[in-house]
């Protein structure tokens, strides 16, 4: 995905593929002072 994303955004690969990777770790794994967590669960639709 990093590949087909990088020319498009103008960013190398490894920028691309680190902000993807971010998006699934926990703040306190993220590098700098103020990172958040993604909650996915708000993300999907719910049935039922």
């Amino acid at each position: 995905m990093a590949d087909m994303l990088a020319p498009l955004l103008g960013q190398s690969f490894n920028t691309v593929r680190e902000r993807l990777r971010d998006t699934y770790r926990e703040a306190d794994a993220k590098a700098g002072d103020q990172r958040a967590e993604l909650d996915v669960t708000v993300c999907w639709g719910h049935t039922g």
